[in-house]
């Protein structure tokens, strides 16, 4: 049994698929890689404090005591231990993500619809972490899931226009873009 999804001629803004494929393809490549290289730099200046407001963990304030007769404490504000390794899994994430992106690319300039297809299912098990992040975080802790859905979406939408260049590939039917008309 396969999975059929629904089928697109062109996309929303009138691009050919293999032109909203190599978009989708070369805006999540340079996004990805923008992101890692962000989270490369706070690992290597080790700023857990600024990567622990940004991912929206909360910081613990960390209390000491120097001396034997006379205590003297400082605190402070640290972040959570699980910062770091949440970031290099994150990191880690995003290196996946970018040789995902890349093969997607090399996929649509080459022809080769194999390429295109771990792209795809990649993408499903994102938009099925998605929903169960979703839907565990509104049961969770109420909140304005606007931004998650957005972005749930526009996973879908990508998912679907790539399938739908996928199956054409397949299929033997790519259209070229019409070539634009010249007046002489």
């Amino acid at each position: 049994m396969t999975l059929r999804l629904p089928q697109f001629g062109e996309s929303l803004c009138g691009c050919t698929l293999k032109s909203a494929t190599k978009l989708i393809g070369w805006i999540l490549l340079v996004l990805s890689i923008f992101i890692l290289w962000i989270l490369i730099i706070m690992i290597l200046d080790n700023n857990t404090i600024l990567i622990s407001v940004i991912f929206g963990i909360d910081l613990i304030e960390e209390t000491r005591c120097y001396g034997r007769d006379q205590c003297y404490t400082e605190t402070r504000t640290v972040a959570p231990s699980f910062v770091k390794p949440l970031t290099l899994f994150i990191a880690t994430s995003l290196m996946i993500s970018s040789i995902l992106n890349s093969l997607l690319l090399v996929g649509v300039y080459n022809n080769r619809p194999k390429f295109i297809n771990a792209w795809i299912v990649a993408l499903m098990v994102v938009i099925a972490v998605d929903l169960i992040t979703l839907l565990s975080s509104v049961i969770a802790e109420p909140y304005n899931p606007v931004l998650r859905l957005g972005i749930l979406n526009i996973n879908v939408y990508c998912l679907l226009l790539v399938n739908s260049y996928h199956q054409t590939m397949k299929q033997g039917r790519i259209i070229a873009a019409p070539l634009p008309a010249y007046d002489n």
